[in-house]
């Protein structure tokens, strides 16, 4: 993923007022696995929907050149 869909979505989060920690706590993991997801250093699907979610996004969207299973 280039680092510019990243800033994308992290920038989508703070506009809404979506932080990290509400996203990590709504399913259970901590904040720092949310973040390694965010900057490509994770591979968490279950974060991702979680970020897709908060969002109002599909996963797909977010994540359009991989298939996420």
């Amino acid at each position: 993923m280039d680092i510019q869909r990243l800033r994308k979505i992290k920038a989508m989060l703070i506009e809404r007022g979506i932080k990290q920690k509400d996203i990590a706590k709504t399913i259970g993991v901590t904040s720092h696995c949310v973040s390694m997801v965010l900057n490509e250093l994770g591979k968490s699907r279950r974060v991702k929907q979680a970020v897709a979610d908060a969002l109002g996004m599909k996963i797909e969207k977010l994540w359009q050149e991989e298939k996420v299973a």
